[in-house]
């Protein structure tokens, strides 16, 4: 089974994680800055949540080693980072 990341807890974001999880092929973790976000996206209960601020370098990094992909709809602005993020770390990275 192959673990992704999914950063972010909005529309499109836990939408790929539910969709993802559907398949039985992934484990998931969902990733956002707001625990609101996480609180009530309603997604099964195998999916993992995980606050982060990806600001943070170490604890973007921290959370991307858990995976082999990283998926994001996180702004331009955020993207350059984790996409950075998922270099150093060796997993695939989508936006």
């Amino acid at each position: 089974m192959h673990k992704v990341i999914v950063i972010g807890a909005g529309r499109i974001d836990s939408s790929v994680a539910k969709l993802l999880q559907s398949s039985g092929d992934y484990q998931i973790i969902l990733a956002d800055k707001y625990q609101q976000a996480l609180d009530t996206v309603g997604l099964d209960e195998n999916i993992e949540l995980q606050l982060i601020d990806i600001t943070d370098q170490r604890a973007l990094h921290k959370l991307l080693n858990k995976g082999r992909a990283v998926i994001s709809s996180c702004g331009f602005d955020a993207n350059i980072s984790i996409a950075d993020a998922a270099l150093d770390a060796g997993v695939s990275y989508f936006d």
